[in-house]
């Protein structure tokens, strides 16, 4: 839950509307995406492309990204 002088300020900064919904933006789960090392030869985690990367795929879910040897290996980037 957002501080509620936070949200005052936003709503007051930015008008009831969008300040309303940058506070549900910032209260929701955040989505998780990755983007690939083309240089490692990865395939593609999901078919759900990010819209502004070439590379980028957005994840159903947050994996432990500590324990992906994957990662550690830099075949993608968080």
């Amino acid at each position: 839950m957002l501080p509620e002088r936070f949200v005052e300020r936003v709503r007051r900064d930015l008008g009831p509307e969008e300040g309303a919904a940058l506070c549900r933006a910032l209260e929701g789960e955040s989505p998780v995406s990755v983007r690939l090392n083309g240089a490692k030869g990865m395939p593609a985690p999901s078919d759900r492309r990010v819209g502004w990367s070439t590379e980028g795929y957005y994840l159903a879910e947050r994996p432990s990204f500590t324990l992906d040897p994957d990662f550690h290996a830099g075949r993608y980037y968080v």
